[in-house]
This record gives structure tokens, sequence and C-alpha cells, in this order.
């Protein structure tokens, strides 16, 4: 096979090499791998106030930190966002006439867990009128797609 395509080197490496181990990239060798697709169902209920600094939590199993890709699904319409986002509608959430719904859906990885974070509160819709806390109760599901990066393998 021939050495051409996209490549990414090492620090140092030839970009006419053939090694395998001198490229961080090639597009000669599959490079991604989809290892599990998982759906965490987040319930969010309003109890004397705001959900402030919520979290769930997911423990991926691997022994490694995977590369993560979080969507979440907007209930509203069942359009689909990449994570992070803000302001994400939510029904069965609600707030009085002088407030506005606000959202922040964000997440991290580390080598045991994917901790998806949230806040969800009703924002003052006019200067000086105090933020409070939502009534009602809302269910949002967040996709974990995980990944692991390898070279190695031809295309078949």
């Amino acid at each position: 096979m021939a050495n051409y395509g996209v490549k990414i080197m090492e620090t140092g490496k030839s970009s006419s090499s053939t090694n395998i181990d001198d490229h961080v990239f090639w597009s000669k060798y599959p490079s991604l791998i989809l290892l599990e697709k998982q759906t965490i169902p987040i319930e969010i209920t309003s109890v004397n106030g705001i959900p402030e600094g919520s979290t769930e939590v997911y423990a991926h199993g691997y022994n490694f930190v995977p590369l993560v890709l979080a969507v979440i699904s907007d209930d509203t319409d069942g359009n689909k966002f990449f994570l992070p986002i803000d302001n994400l509608s939510l029904t069965g959430l609600n707030c009085d006439e002088d407030h506005i719904l606000k959202s922040n859906f964000y997440y991290d990885i580390d080598s045991t867990n994917v901790t998806i974070h949230y806040t969800v509160y009703c924002a003052g819709a006019y200067m000086g009128v105090e933020d409070t806390s939502v009534s009602g109760t809302g269910t949002v599901n967040v996709d974990l797609y995980f990944f692991m990066w390898k070279l190695g393998s031809s295309w078949s």
C-alpha cells in the first residue's frame, strides 16, 4: 500500500516514515473505535429551590480515560445537542411570569467516571428581579458515546 494520506507525526519524526509508532494519526488506519453508548436519564425536580450544583455520575469501567462525546435530548421537540450547552428547553419545569428558565449542562471525565453537571434556575427577567426556584419536574436524556483511540489495523 502506498505511503500517503493525512498524517500527524510524533515530534521529530519524518512524514515519510512507514513506522506506525512514528504517527499520532494516519488516515491509512482506523483511529477512533466506538466502545459503547449509554443513555443517562436525569430527572430534575425542584425541592425548596434551585438544584444548584447537581450531578449525575456514571462509572465507565475502563482502565483508561476514554474519549467521550455527550449528547443531550431537548425534551420539547426531540432535538439533540452536544454538551456543554446553556438554556436547553425543559418541559415540565416552570418559572413565574417575572422569570426565565435558565439551564447549564456540562461534563467531565476521569479514570473511573463521567460526571454530568447541571444547574437549572429561574433568572429574573428584568433588572432588580431576584433569581428564584424552579417548580415542576422535567427529565432529559444524556447519551454518552465512549471511544478508544487506536492505531494499528488496516482499513478493510
